[in-house]
C-alpha cells in the first residue's frame, strides 16, 4: 500500500523525503509507550488522580502558545520553529525516562506538550512545498502511512522491552527514536516567510464565529474521545488482569484499526462530516466493549475500531482547514491545536478522579460525551471556506 502511494505522489524532493522518514522515526518512539504511559506513572508512585494530573494539566498551559508560535513562524520563517519543537521534544522524551517520581513526570510533559507547536508550523511547511491541492492530499497521504507503519509494530514491541527490561526502558529507548528523527529533519530546507500574515488577519480569524464554533467542537471531540480510552490500559491491567505484553498488542491492533479506517473514512465525501460522524460511532462502540467484556478477542476488536483521538483527528482537520487562508494556515492550526490539546488535557485529570470513584466511570462517561459532540456535528452549519482545504494527517503528537 505505502509503495503504491509513493508512485502516485511521484517523485518527492529531498525535504520531504526527510520529513516523512522523521515522522516515521518520531512516530515508532511515541508508541513504544503510548499504550502503557498510564502504568509507567503508576510505576513511579503516582495515584489515579494523579497519573490524570501527569498526563493532563502538566502540559495544559503551554498550549496558549500554539497560535502566537504559528503566527511568528508564518511571519519569520518555519525551519528555525520546526526544529525547536523536535529538540525540546526530544529533551522531554528523556525527562520520562529519567523522572524519579511521578512529581518528575508533570515539567517533562509540559515540555512534551509545547513541542506539538511544531506541528502546526510543519502544515504550513509541506503546504508551501506542494505544487497543488492534489499533490498535498497525495503527499499527506503518504506520510499518514508512514506513520502508520511505526505505530503498528511498536506498541508490541514496547510491551515486549517493558517485561524483559521494566518500563523505564521503553521510555529511553523511544528518546533515543526522537533524536534519530530530530537529526533528519534538521537537514530540511529553510522557507522565505509568508508576507501576507499579519496581526491583522489573525484577528480576522479570531473573529470568525464559523472559526469560533468549530474550535468548540475541536476541543469537545477530542475531550469526549479521549476520556473513556486513556486510562484503558490501567483498567485493563488492574481490573481484568492482562499483562503488559498483552495490552501491546492491544496497541497495535489499535493502530491497525486507525490505518484501515482512516483510509476507509478518507474516501467518503461530503468535506469530512460523514467520515467525523463515522469515527466518533466506532470510538462510542469500542468504549462500550471496553466497559463490558473482558474477552481478549473482543478487547482487540475494541481497540481496532475505537481510534484514539487519531482516527477523529483527520477528518476533523479537514473540516477547519477548509476556513483557512495561506496567510492564517499555521496561526489557524495553532489555534486548532490549542483546542484540541486543552480537550486532551483535561480528559486524563477528569477520568483520574471519575476512576478514583469508580474504575469503569470514565468509560460512561466517554459514552455519554461522545453521544453529545455527535449531535454537535450534525448541527454544525457546513463552514464556508474563504481557502483551499489543506490535511495534514501525520504528526508528531503523543
Amino acid at each position: 500500500m505505502l509503495i503504491a502511494l509513493a508512485r502516485r505522489v511521484g517523485p518527492l524532493d529531498r525535504d520531504l523525503v526527510l520529513i516523512f522518514l522523521s515522522i516515521l522515526l518520531w512516530g515508532f518512539g511515541v508508541f513504544l509507550y503510548t499504550y502503557i504511559q498510564p502504568l509507567y506513572i503508576t510505576q513511579l508512585g503516582a495515584t489515579p488522580q494523579q497519573v490524570g494530573l501527569a498526563l493532563g494539566l502538566g502540559g495544559l498551559f503551554v498550549t496558549v502558545l500554539y497560535a502566537p508560535i504559528g503566527l511568528w513562524a508564518d511571519q519569520r520563517g518555519r525551519k528555525t520553529v520546526i526544529l525547536v519543537g523536535w529538540t525540546l521534544g526530544t529533551l522531554a522524551g528523556f525527562g520520562f525516562a529519567f523522572a524519579p517520581d511521578w512529581r518528575w513526570f508533570i515539567p517533562a510533559m509540559a515540555v512534551y506538550t509545547l513541542s506539538n507547536f511544531a506541528v502546526s508550523v510543519l502544515n504550513g511547511y509541506v503546504v508551501a512545498k506542494a505544487p497543488s491541492a492534489e499533490a498535498r492530499g497525495r503527499i499527506f497521504g503518504l506520510f499518514s502511512s508512514g506513520s502508520a507503519i511505526g505505530s503498528i509494530l511498536a506498541p508490541a514491541i514496547g510491551g515486549w522491552i517493558g517485561e524483559r527490561y521494566g518500563l523505564r526502558a521503553v521510555y529511553f529507548t523511544a528518546a533515543c527514536f526522537y533524536v534519530l528523527s530530530t537529526v533528519a529533519i534538521s537537514f530540511i530546507r529553510p522557507q522565505p516567510a509568508e508576507p501576507q500574515a499579519t496581526g491583522a488577519s489573525a484577528r480576522g480569524l479570531l473573529r470568525d464565529r464559523n472559526v469560533l464554533w468549530h474550535l468548540v467542537l475541536i476541543f469537545g471531540l477530542f475531550f469526549a474521545v479521549d476520556v473513556g480510552q486513556i486510562l484503558a490500559p490501567k483498567f485493563l491491567q488492574e481490573v481484568r488482569g492482562l499483562t503488559v505484553n498483552q495490552i501491546g498488542w492491544l496497541g497495535t491492533a489499535s493502530a491497525v484499526g486507525v490505518m484501515v479506517l482512516s483510509l476507509a473514512l478518507s474516501r467518503l465525501r461530503g468535506e469530512g462530516r460523514p467520515a467525523l460522524i463515522l469515527a466518533q460511532v466506532a470510538a462510542w462502540v469500542g468504549v462500550a466493549i471496553l466497559a463490558v467484556t473482558a474477552s481478549f478477542p473482543a478487547l482487540l476488536f475494541a481497540f481496532f475500531i475505537a481510534g484514539s483521538n487519531r482516527l477523529v483527528r483527520p477528518p476533523a482537520l479537514v473540516r477547519f482547514s477548509r476556513l483557512l487562508t495561506p496567510a492564517t494556515m499555521s496561526f489557524g492550526m495553532g489555534l486548532q491545536q490549542t483546542a484540541s490539546q486543552v480537550g486532551l488535557s483535561l480528559s486524563p485529570y477528569v477520568a483520574g478522579m471519575l476512576y478514583a470513584g469508580n474504575p469503569a466511570w470514565p468509560f460512561f462517561a466517554g459514552m455519554a460525551a461522545i453521544a453529545l459532540t455527535v449531535v454537535m456535528t450534525i448541527q454544525l452549519s457546513r463552514a464556508t471556506q474563504p481557502g483551499e482545504p489543506v490535511l495534514l494527517q501525520a504528526n508528531k503528537e503523543g
